[in-house]
């Protein structure tokens, strides 16, 4: 990902990669020429950044980023794109602002085929960047909006301002923003569950694996120790085994806690506790 910065400033330098505001007391819009070779997209005030890596394009495109007020509440301002070509190599996205005060909550969010939410783009390692305050992600394709989200407390409409660092942020209740598995969940597992000296990698305990196939293990899934008990009930995260094991709350037939080196972080467990409330999104 560190390819990216320099990518952007050689680009620049060189001028061959036309990035050209609009003149304006306060320009809102910018308009970037990008072809096969690669390049970068950026908004008029550097806080929206696309790295377009070379055969991403079939062609030379002049892209549009408009810092628009069209959009869900987000943290951070939002910035509409367009056009979307078809991509041969996904874009990195990169948002650069102030970060939630709860720096683990930072999220890429985008709009894609005229939906009316937000969703997040899947948290890598490495992807939140305290240092220079930058948040990371890939997609497929050319979302039509792209805004920094806080998980915690999405506050802040779409001023550009960002939001009230209150009791929801504090938290960490991201029960306002959509979750998904494989944005938000799988990462946590990764991060905690399935290295080689946690429980469910290689050699899962209780024949729970969460390395591969882990949405379809525990989605509506009996529990190994327990069959009247279920791991995950999609809508209902104080009655699913998985969020009462996060907690340090099983019942007694239900296994220890876990992870069992110590309890995550309330705001990642709260993460954990929407998806699953939210009716578990793949």
């Amino acid at each position: 990902m560190h390819l990216a910065a320099g990518f952007r400033a050689v680009a620049l330098a060189l001028g061959s990669i036309g990035v050209v505001a609009t003149a304006a007391c306060k320009p809102t819009v910018a308009h970037n020429q990008v072809g096969p070779a690669g390049g970068v997209v950026t908004s008029d005030d550097d806080v929206l950044t696309l790295v377009l890596w070379p055969g991403a394009l079939g062609s030379w495109e002049d892209f549009e980023v408009t810092a628009t007020e069209d959009a869900p509440e987000s943290y951070g301002q939002a910035y509409a794109v367009s056009p979307n070509p078809t991509l041969g190599i996904d874009v990195e996205v990169i948002l650069r602002g102030e970060l939630p005060e709860m720096t683990k909550l930072a999220r890429v969010g985008v709009i894609t085929d005229g939906a009316e939410a937000w969703r997040t783009l899947p948290l890598e390692p490495g992807a939140i960047n305290g240092a220079d305050d930058t948040v990371r992600g890939h997609h497929g394709e050319i979302a039509q909006v792209y805004a920094m989200l806080d998980m915690g407390d999405i506050g802040g409409g779409t001023t550009g301002e960002p939001g009230t660092t209150g009791d929801t942020t504090e938290t960490g209740d991201p029960t306002n923003v959509p979750v998904s598995f494989a944005a938000d969940v799988q990462p946590i597992f990764d991060a905690s569950c399935v290295n080689p000296a946690s429980c469910h990698g290689v050699m899962p305990s209780g024949s729970l694996s969460l390395d591969t196939d882990a949405y379809a293990n525990l989605v509506g899934v009996q529990a190994h120790i327990d069959g009247s008990l279920t791991r995950v009930i999609a809508g209902d995260a104080d009655d699913s085994l998985l969020m009462n094991k996060l907690d340090y709350e099983p019942p007694p037939t239900g296994g220890i806690p876990m992870p069992t080196g110590g309890m995550l972080p309330e705001e990642t467990r709260a993460i954990v506790r929407a998806w699953i409330d939210q009716g578990c999104p793949p």
